[in-house]
C-alpha cells in the first residue's frame, strides 16, 4: 500500500449528440372542397433536441394536387403555411420552408396548415392526394 500512494490517474470524459426532430399528427385524414371556399386544417407537432437553430420542414406532394384517376384529371389546391403560401404542383418536388426550431429543445410545438382548393370541383369522382411533411434539423 506504501507504493500506491500520490499517485493519481484522471479520466476525460466527453459525449456527443446529434440535433434530430421529430413530427406527430394526430388526424392525418382531410377532406378538401368540393368548393374552394371549404378549406381543411392541418395540425401537427414537431419536437427538436436543440434550442433556437433552424429546423427545415419539406412539404411534399404524390400527385401535385388532387388526382381524379378515373377521370384523368388533376385538381391544384394551396398550401398557406407560417404567412407563406404555394400550390400543390409546387410542392410535387418538395417545397421548404425553413424555421426556428423554438425557444427550448424537447418541447413539442404545435402547428397548423391550411389547404384549399384553387377552383371548385366540376366533374364528378373521387379525388386524392398525399401531402407529407418531413422535418430535419
Amino acid at each position: 500500500s506504501a507504493l500506491a500512494a500520490g499517485k493519481t490517474v484522471e479520466f476525460n470524459l466527453s459525449s456527443s449528440l446529434d440535433k434530430s426532430c421529430t413530427i406527430d399528427a394526430a388526424n392525418t385524414n382531410l377532406t378538401v372542397g368540393p368548393a374552394a371556399t371549404a378549406t381543411a386544417q392541418g395540425e401537427f407537432a414537431t419536437n427538436c433536441n436543440f434550442e433556437a437553430s433552424d429546423l427545415t420542414l419539406t412539404f411534399t406532394s404524390t400527385n401535385g394536387g388532387l388526382n381524379n384517376p378515373v377521370e384523368g384529371n388533376t385538381e391544384l389546391y394551396n398550401v398557406s403555411f407560417n404567412g407563406e403560401t404555394f400550390d400543390s404542383n409546387a410542392a410535387k418536388t418538395g417545397k421548404v420552408i425553413v424555421m426556428p426550431s423554438g425557444a427550448f429543445a424537447n418541447q413539442p410545438i404545435d402547428r397548423s396548415f391550411v389547404v384549399s382548393l384553387q377552383s371548385d370541383l366540376s366533374i364528378a369522382g373521387d379525388y386524392s392526394d398525399v401531402l407529407a411533411i418531413n422535418v430535419t434539423p
